[in-house]
């Protein structure tokens, strides 16, 4: 689907399955990139920051929003969704750092590690934030069974 000098990684499909949201450093810094199904031009979505990564898609059928993870200037990392229509964003997460987020199968929640200790959970309007695994987590993701 991509053919770039730069490493192209990370695909997370539109629930419609109609586009790719993935990440590149073809502008010079990771960055989410979204394209439609079979190729075509890739259109850069994020441009704040020097680095976003682990994009993951709504599930919910026609949703826009992506959530991924972004670097602060000061160093660590925060859960952000950016809408694929508008590139609207909005930060969900505000202490410690934060990485890798799934959502629900229902998109009503986000599951995401942080380095408050655990597995936490958010919803995508940023409320409800809240440990729900104390234990060592790494890549979470949810079930959809």
């Amino acid at each position: 689907l991509t053919n770039h000098r730069s490493i192209d990684t990370s695909p997370s499909w539109s629930p419609d399955g109609k586009e790719i949201v993935f990440v590149s450093a073809r502008s010079g810094s990771p960055q989410l990139w979204l394209m439609p199904l079979g190729g075509g031009t890739p259109r850069q979505l994020t441009t704040a920051g020097t680095y976003n990564q682990e994009p993951a898609w709504s599930p919910v059928p026609k949703s826009p929003w992506i959530a991924f993870t972004h670097q602060r200037e000061q160093g660590g990392y925060d859960i952000w969704l950016i809408n694929a229509r508008t590139r609207a964003t909005r930060r969900l997460t505000h202490r410690g750092s934060n990485k890798s987020p799934s959502w629900s199968p229902d998109g009503r929640w986000i599951l995401y590690t942080s380095s408050l200790g655990g597995l936490w959970v958010v919803r995508p309007d940023g409320r409800c934030s809240r440990r729900i695994y104390g234990g060592h987590g790494r890549t979470p993701a949810w079930s959809g069974f």
